[in-house]
């Protein structure tokens, strides 16, 4: 059987590496080509120096579009400057798109969905099996919950984490403004320092911890003056991203966008 060449983009961080490792260890897919910025220090390395692994002949690049070029698909966990870059260029080439990169503007976004009518993307703030399950079951908490119940998300990654609230955070925010029937932009607070005032009725709160080796730690919380409920998910690992997605694929509540 013919191996599916992937390329990936952001190769040297926690993800990239992550990835490396189960794509050797796979029997369906063939790491081909491993881009970063060109600033980084990485350039020309092995793949192999990132992971232990004997070494692999596929080497560090910074040139992107040549790494695109070479793949059948593209996995993306790099920044969104980057990945903006090689979602257009992987349009031009027809390559199939697969984006885990967080931290998206507006402006972003919307690129995002206008090269989507060109190729397949498929994007989530997490790609993990049991974040996606929560993603549910938080929309269908909040559709049956009137606006008396607050709703507060907090979120705990590890001390490198760049982007603020996380893209699962914020994927869950999307998910129980849905549910609410709000648009989340005119209904999300990130912040209350220097707040003298009361929470206002209807809002949706982010909390943000960052520490250590977290890899990620999710709550949503549903309260009123009465009782409260939780719904939360630990990621113990980065592997299950992949090992859990293309096994349960069909029940992944993963947006393509539109």
């Amino acid at each position: 059987m013919k191996k599916i060449n992937v390329c990936i983009l952001g190769a040297t961080g926690r993800m990239g590496k992550s990835l490396i490792q189960l794509i050797f260890d796979s029997d369906e897919f063939k790491l081909i080509s491993a881009y970063h910025k060109p600033s980084s220090q990485f350039i020309g390395y092995d793949v192999s120096e990132f992971v232990g692994l004997p070494k692999t002949g596929v080497l560090i690049s910074d040139e992107l579009e040549k790494c695109i070029d070479l793949s059948d698909i593209v996995i993306d966990f790099s920044f969104p400057s980057t990945s903006i870059s090689a979602a257009l260029y992987a349009a031009e080439s027809a390559k199939p798109f697969v984006l885990g990169t967080t931290g998206f503007n507006s402006q972003e976004t919307n690129q995002l969905k206008s090269i989507s009518k060109l190729l397949p993307i498929l994007h989530s703030g997490n790609m993990g099996f049991g974040i996606n399950i929560i993603t549910t079951l938080c929309e269908y908490a909040s559709n049956l919950l009137d606006s008396s119940w607050d709703i507060e998300i907090l979120e705990m990654h590890h001390k490198f984490k760049k982007d603020a609230p996380s893209g699962t955070a914020i994927m869950l925010g999307n998910s129980v403004a849905k549910g609410r029937g709000v648009n989340i932009d005119n209904v999300s607070r990130y912040s209350r320092i220097n707040s003298i005032s009361p929470r206002v009725e209807g809002e949706i709160g982010f909390s943000v911890l960052r520490g250590g080796g977290v890899v990620g730690d999710h709550t949503v919380i549903f309260t009123n003056m009465d009782e409260r409920i939780e719904i939360s998910h630990k990621a113990f690992n980065r592997d299950l991203i992949w090992t859990k997605f293309y096994p349960q694929i069909y029940a992944l509540d993963i947006r393509i966008l539109k």
